[in-house]
């Protein structure tokens, strides 16, 4: 029995040695060949196709954790016929943005639109013509692009799409503190349905809400509409795919529905989880509210408190860190680019042509040697430290790529500002309001994992809900809230790379 046992046993490891040694051959003669100047080379652990069941199981997330198991400044992994780049260095990165004519993102956008618009072939010859803009700033993409960034830059046009966001924000906001007892809500649930109340209401399925914005553009709404709203219309009519504008808009649903509600989530998590934060900026931005006293109808008086989110630039540094640091931590994305051409990058690697290029922000925003021993925590007072015109004294000086919430180069989210403004002054809002405590578990707060494989999320919603209590703060029984609209509303401080 035990001599069976041993043969049986050395013929196997005879045969997995020669199974071994025949991949290596294989590999050798039929595998991909290397320039010497191309990036070090990760292989998988099962040949062939380890890469791609690590991608399939981990999603984006894939290239995250290879690069904290690698951490070098750039490698590649083979997949079938087609090359990766990851990379994890700021400087790299960095030149990756600066070469936009042989490093580009335009065959994703090509790639991407029939899978998330419903359209038609003319509008996908549109958006294939010049999708990257290196033949001149014309084509449809190139100018929509144009026509985002200026009406999203902080104006009076951004001005009005924050107030009118706030403005129906408190539709949702105000209820919370009419019971005397607290509301309970499922907090991902509700802010989920209070940010997009103004473009989702009443729509859950994508083709019903394409036929109700298509409406939109037949009865004319966009006259009135936001500057955004109307450089996205002419630049669809001058390529005569206006019919197609219903259908276009779904991006900046998505933008809102998968970035803005989560980063929102984790901000309101992570404050009201740190007593000493709320603290801290409940002090900072009462520094800032206006109280009015108004006669009632009956000839009562009432208190109004308002909130100039004017200020909240200038006078709230602790408020617009918090809302950096969630991004920094809570960001999963990964930015993408395509190799037209042979490339050396940073005169130091090779880049074959029709490859990939994958720039994962997680592991940039947790290098040691950017952000310090701490930066696997959450510091709420980093972004404080940190000198964004690199001109002040006693400031950390940051790398300008090392944030990468916001991605960067030719792919820099023109929405920032508006995100950036949304977000921090109804985080504000709810700081100076509400009491938020959680449902359960003895009241004790346990910050909930992500959801991975959310692909179209730079930032992760939670893998499950978190139920709150959500009570007006003993003081502010019976004080009604308002927004503060002087000056612009638009302006903040936004670090990206």
């Amino acid at each position: 029995m035990g001599s069976m046992e041993s043969g049986t046993i050395g013929t196997i490891g005879v045969t997995l040695t020669v199974l071994a040694a025949t991949i290596a051959v294989a590999n050798f003669f039929l595998g991909p060949k290397y320039n010497p100047k191309e990036p070090p080379v990760v292989h998988p652990k099962i040949p062939f196709v380890g890469h791609l069941v690590g991608l399939l199981s981990f999603g984006l997330r894939y290239f995250e954790v290879l690069s904290t198991k690698y951490p070098i400044p750039i490698f590649t992994l083979q997949t079938f016929g087609r090359r990766i780049y990851v990379v994890n260095s700021p400087d790299l990165i960095s030149a990756v943005q600066k070469d936009a004519k042989n490093l580009t993102f335009g065959p994703f956008v090509s790639w991407m639109s029939p899978r998330i618009f419903d359209i038609g072939d003319e509008a996908m010859a549109a958006i294939n013509e010049n999708t990257d803009g290196a033949k001149g700033p014309y084509g449809l993409l190139p100018e929509i692009s144009r026509g985002m960034h200026n009406a999203l830059a902080p104006s009076e046009s951004l001005d009005w799409m924050t107030r009118t966001m706030l403005t129906k924000l408190d539709e949702y906001v105000d209820p919370l503190g009419s019971s005397q007892d607290g509301t309970e809500i499922d907090l991902f649930r509700w802010i989920r349905r209070a940010f997009t109340v103004a473009t989702r209401k009443g729509y859950q399925a994508r083709k019903r809400f394409t036929k109700a914005l298509t409406e939109y553009f037949d009865d004319n709404g966009h006259e009135t509409g936001s500057d955004l709203i109307k450089a996205r219309w002419a630049g669809n009519v001058k390529y005569n795919v206006a019919k197609y504008a219903g259908c276009f808009e779904i991006g900046d649903l998505i933008g809102v529905l998968v970035n803005a509600t989560p980063t929102f989530f984790w901000m309101l998590v992570h404050i009201f989880s740190r007593p000493s934060l709320l603290t801290d900026l409940q002090a900072e931005i009462s520094s800032i509210v206006e109280e009015t006293i108004e006669a009632t109808p009956s000839g009562a008086s009432r208190t109004i408190r308002s909130i100039p989110v004017s200020k909240l630039k200038e006078h709230c540094p602790l408020l617009q860190s918090t809302y950096q640091e969630t991004l920094r931590i809570q960001t999963h994305n990964t930015n993408t680019r395509w190799v037209k051409a042979d490339t050396l990058l940073a005169d130091q690697y090779f880049l074959k042509a029709d490859s990939f290029i994958q720039m994962p922000g997680y592991p940039v925003h947790t290098l040691p040697s950017i952000w310090g021993p701490d930066a696997q925590c959450f510091n709420p007072r980093r972004f404080m430290k940190i000198d964004k015109k690199q001109d002040r004294e006693n400031k950390v000086k940051q790398h300008p790529a090392s944030f990468r919430s916001f991605g960067g180069g030719a792919t820099l989210c023109p929405g920032r500002h508006f995100a950036t403004a949304e977000i921090c002054a109804a985080t504000a809002m709810f700081v100076m309001r509400f009491d938020v405590v959680p449902v359960g578990n003895g009241g004790q707060w346990k910050l909930p994992a992500w959801a991975h494989g959310k692909v179209a999320s730079a930032v992760p919603p939670p893998a499950k809900d978190v139920k709150v209590r959500v009570s007006t703060r003993k003081g502010e029984e019976g004080v009604e809230w308002r927004w503060g609209y002087e000056g612009s509303v638009s302006k903040f401080d936004v670090f990206a790379g």
